[in-house]
């Protein structure tokens, strides 16, 4: 066999950049996360998050001091983009109602493949900009990492509206992020946690290195596949995803200034995460809000992942195969079928 093309998710040849960030409602998460996750960095610990005032709250705080999350929405809402300051780091964060009637997660491969990038065929990169105005979704953001080489490889396994668009069965890099039926998402770490069940997902994306496990900092890069030193130890733009303990929500962080992985990981349990896990970055990084470009990617792309609101509504392929879904089918039947060229 011929020695590999290196991929960038594993040699991290440039920094993790922007991404994408929104606020459901004008919804902030909390006032003060001293029990999730780990301690957070001093000046972390005193800073509040207002939550708005028609924000429906369980209780205060729970019994161990972490805040208290949002109940779900009782109707559909557009997704809209905030920004804050938090420890000194600028982010974007998006919360994303996963029990919202009208929100729906894809991934969109470019020049509309059928099936992402794997070293039996591929459909190359293309400009962020092209697949934003082709899927139309409230959100169009980068998504996963893929090799520097012609073939442009997708990292990982992918499934969107509960297909495999890519599937190879000795997948073992990273962490997946999934959601199963009733839009119940899962983490895992492959090569700690066993393989993940791809064919009970959904929606499926696998990135890495793992922020948070079970409300803390969890942070091993080597373990799963990852090898950039400068990666691993310094700092860099990076983006972020997660959701807290009751699963009812996404949360998409975007920092746009400079942090380590330990501070990524700090701020994503101060944000109220249980799990999470670092995104693609760099010069990858773009970000649309419907049509309009807020953070250009700085490079073609081979994937980026669409989130669809009841202001841009997900394409009817996409609901019908969520429905299909929810009665208890999966993947299998697709796996043959993705893995053909």
């Amino acid at each position: 066999m011929g020695k590999r093309a290196p991929h960038h998710f594993t040699e991290w040849v440039v920094p993790l950049a922007s991404s994408i960030c929104l606020i459901t409602g004008g919804l902030w998460l909390a006032n003060q996360l001293a029990g999730v996750g780990e301690r957070p960095t001093a000046n972390l610990r005193d800073l509040p998050i207002p939550i708005a005032s028609n924000t429906k709250v369980a209780a205060a705080q729970t019994a161990n001091g972490a805040i208290a999350l949002p109940q779900k929405f009782s109707s559909a809402r557009p997704i809209p983009i905030g920004h804050r300051k938090i420890a000194g780091e600028q982010i974007y964060l998006s919360l994303i109602d996963l029990t919202d009637p009208e929100i729906f997660l894809g991934v969109g491969l470019a020049h509309n493949a059928k099936q992402a990038n794997s070293s039996k065929v591929t459909k190359g990169d293309e400009q962020f900009i092209k697949m934003v105005r082709r899927h139309r979704a409230a959100v169009t953001v980068s998504g996963t990492f893929f090799s520097m080489d012609k073939q442009k490889r997708v990292m990982g396994n992918m499934v969107s509206g509960g297909r495999f668009l890519k599937y190879s069965p000795w997948e073992n890099y990273g962490t997946t992020l999934g959601l199963r039926i009733g839009n119940r998402p899962e983490m895992v770490t492959a090569r700690t946690e066993g393989k993940p069940k791809w064919q009970q997902h959904w929606f499926s994306i696998t990135a890495g290195p793992r922020l948070l496990r079970r409300g803390k900092v969890n942070l091993a890069p080597r373990s799963e596949g990852f090898t950039d030193r400068r990666m691993m130890e310094g700092k860099a733009l990076r983006v972020a995803i997660g959701y807290p303990k009751h699963g009812q929500q996404l949360m998409l962080v975007t920092f746009l200034t400079p942090v380590t992985l330990r501070k990524e990981a700090e701020i994503m349990g101060y944000l109220g995460n249980y799990e999470a896990m670092n995104l693609d970055g760099g010069t990858s990084v773009g970000l649309a809000k419907g049509n309009k470009i807020l953070k250009s990617a700085n490079r073609e792309l081979t994937n980026v992942i669409t989130i669809y609101d009841t202001k841009h509504p997900a394409p009817k392929y996409l609901r019908d195969s969520w429905r299909t879904f929810q009665r208890g089918d999966n993947v299998v039947a697709q796996r043959q079928k993705a893995r053909k060229p």
